[in-house]
């Protein structure tokens, strides 16, 4: 059996690439499958991604300028990525079009995890709802974030969702947008990340060694902002603990005290992740990899996202969610005291999951 995975995997992206490794690495030792990651990139994608882009305006003008000056740590980082996309993916020869795909002849293509499903993203395309990919379709906790779509948008979505064999999202609010624009019935799964055991991901992160503090609280986002950089600085304070980031995101960060690891591609994420004392984040993914590694952590916002939501509802880790004010007493009392263990939380995420792909990817269901 042949198995195509179609998803957000060249993404430089922390997240992205290593939710697309998890799945790919758990079908693959779980079913006698043969199974790849379609290497579809587009144009846009990469240019998104790339150390200077060739967008227009303002914004890009400030990035470009800023990515001039810290040119060679960002092409090193760029450089971990792609290299990442080889090495660990076995992605090389991209396969761009429709026909390309259709070829490879898969007998089951798989679409997700991750926003594929937004079409509001910039680098969003028909594709991921496999548009005319001839063979048995379903997808795997995909997501379609702020479902904004015009009647269009939603008539050529609902064709497409017509025709999944089995369709499983990410959250809640895509499984009722699944229902509402096709009148199927969708599962809420695991994002594939909680699919792999711990100890694989800390040996991964254990195949590079980087110069950091004894302890430190990692801060990731997307994009920071000056209420996340207050509320950092004041974990650190009571903490008594340095910052480390693997990024800059803008003027908020770039200006926030933190030791600074540009060069940061998937691994040295993890690497990061399972050495920090503390996580503080606004990432979904970096959210599910604290509870990977049984990490202290604080997600800022997590219960304004429905993604986050979820998961915090579910096995009561409110606590855990910063969307008003810091109360800095729970934070030294849980940093003091508390051992994190969520080795539970993860099995009970995964069983569906699990299932799931039972269900799917087995030559018996064929």
């Amino acid at each position: 059996m042949k198995i195509g995975i179609l998803t957000f995997h060249a993404a430089h992206n922390f997240g992205s690439m290593l939710q697309a490794y998890a799945l790919k690495n758990y079908i693959a030792t779980t079913f006698d499958a043969e199974v790849e990651i379609v290497n579809f990139r587009t144009s846009v994608q990469k240019d998104i991604y790339s150390v200077i882009t060739k967008r227009k305006g303002m914004k890009y003008f400030i990035k470009n300028m800023y990515s001039m000056l810290e040119y060679i740590p960002l092409k090193k980082k760029h450089e971990k990525f792609e290299n990442f996309l080889q090495t660990k993916l076995s992605c090389y020869d991209e396969c761009n079009t429709l026909d390309e795909i259709n070829s490879k002849h898969y007998d089951i293509v798989i679409a997700g995890s991750d926003q594929i499903w937004n079409v509001n993203t910039n680098d969003f395309e028909w594709i991921y709802l496999l548009e005319g990919i001839n063979t048995r379709k379903i997808s795997y906790a995909v997501s379609c974030g702020p479902n904004l779509v015009s009647i269009e948008e939603k008539e050529r979505i609902s064709r497409n969702l017509s025709q999944f064999y089995s369709i499983s999202t990410r959250d809640n609010a895509t499984k009722n947008f699944v229902k509402n624009l096709s009148n199927k019935e969708a599962e809420v799964v695991c994002d594939p990340v909680l699919l792999m055991d711990k100890e694989k991901w800390i040996d991964l992160s254990n195949e590079i060694v980087l110069d950091l503090p004894e302890k430190y609280i990692f801060f990731y986002t997307l994009s920071c902002n000056e209420r996340m950089r207050k509320i950092v600085q004041q974990i650190s304070k009571v903490l008594k603990l340095p910052v480390v980031v693997p990024h800059n995101t803008n003027q908020h960060d770039l200006f926030m005290k933190s030791n600074r690891k540009l060069k940061t591609g998937p691994i040295e994420f993890l690497n990061l992740m399972n050495n920090a004392s503390v996580v503080v984040t606004s990432s979904f993914h970096a959210m599910l990899f604290s509870i990977i590694f049984n990490k202290q952590f604080y997600i800022i916002d997590g219960m304004k996202d429905n993604r986050k939501k979820d998961i915090l509802l579910k096995y009561n880790l409110q606590s855990q969610s910063i969307d008003d004010t810091l109360n800095e007493e729970i934070i030294k009392e849980q940093y003091d005291n508390v051992k994190c263990d969520f080795s539970d939380i993860v099995m009970n995420l995964r069983e569906n999951g699990e299932a799931f792909l039972r269900r799917n990817c087995n030559d018996e269901h064929m």
